[in-house]
């Protein structure tokens, strides 16, 4: 995400937050996710797009065959480099998340 959109979704959702709860509007952002039980966006974001990966993984033909063919090939698992440093593919970091469980109980 963006900055600059990660920068607007925070300020719209603190100013619904302090509106829904009439907050004064130079309370503190803490106060305002303790109270409504909800995470800053890009927190939320990322555990959206794990989950989705985990789902779509789970159902979506194309990227179960397309994961058969990575595991095949482990070295693929590094891609470009990013200052230096190989980064994981996409099928690295599907595999490497939460649902790791899910591809050794389905696959092995």
């Amino acid at each position: 995400m963006a900055n600059s959109n990660q920068s607007t979704l925070e300020r719209i959702q603190r100013k619904a937050i302090r509106y829904s709860f009439n907050m004064p509007i130079d309370s503190k952002v803490n106060e305002l996710y303790n109270l409504c039980s909800l995470e800053p966006v890009l927190e939320r974001s990322l555990k959206l797009t794990d989950k989705y990966l985990c789902e779509a993984a789970k159902s979506n033909e194309f990227i179960q065959r397309e994961l058969n063919i990575y595991r095949q090939a482990p070295e693929l698992d590094e891609g470009g480099l990013c200052k230096g440093i190989a980064r994981k593919t996409v099928f690295g970091f599907i595999q490497s998340m939460e649902c790791r469980k899910f591809f050794q109980q389905s696959y092995v």
